[in-house]
């Protein structure tokens, strides 16, 4: 996931982004996992193997594997950059 480029596709509101690029084959195998605690910036990895990034008013409990963690500056970007 790291070395690939993802784009912030036009399914977005406040409570995520769909991200597309390369389908993640390999989480897609784990399924579906215990709920875990979510916040803001989380990117989850549902069945699809489309990355999905978590936003303001997303839930706070998930089951589906959490790739990585966009920080704070980086999500404030994205918001300057939709305006």
């Amino acid at each position: 996931m790291f070395r690939e480029k993802y784009i912030v596709t036009e399914e977005c509101d406040r409570m995520g982004c769909r991200l597309d690029g390369p389908s993640l084959e390999s989480v897609r195998e784990l399924g579906r996992l215990p709920s875990i605690p979510t916040d803001r910036g989380c990117v989850q990895i549902p069945p699809s193997g489309k990355p999905i990034l978590l936003l303001s008013d997303s839930q706070t409990m998930g089951g589906y594997a959490v790739a990585s963690h966009v920080i704070e500056l980086d999500l404030v970007i994205l918001k300057l950059r939709e305006n």
